[in-house]
Parts: C-alpha cells; sequence; structure tokens
C-alpha cells in the first residue's frame, strides 16, 4: 500500500482534539514495533 506522505500530514491536521493523543500512541506502538522487530531479526543473525 503506497501512501502519500502529505496526504497524511493533512489527514492529521484535521483529527479531532479528543483523538490526537490516540494517533500519537499508535504512531508510537508502531515505532516500537519496527525497532523490536529489527532487534530480533539482529538476534537471530548473531545465533545463526
Amino acid at each position: 500500500m503506497s501512501v502519500n506522505r502529505e496526504e497524511l500530514k493533512r489527514l492529521i491536521d484535521f483529527i479531532h482534539e479528543e483523538d490526537i493523543a490516540e494517533v500519537y500512541d499508535f504512531i508510537g506502538y508502531l515505532n516500537m514495533k519496527r525497532e523490536r522487530e529489527a532487534i530480533e531479526h539482529m538476534d537471530v543473525d548473531l545465533l545463526s
């Protein structure tokens, strides 16, 4: 799925105030998920 970053930024600008914290938390979750996957991948490479 290809997402235009500018379109994503525009959508974020229109998020209701009460939803901003939830969106922020979700972005943090996605970043932690990617970091965890990278660490797990490095662990597998070290054990191989």
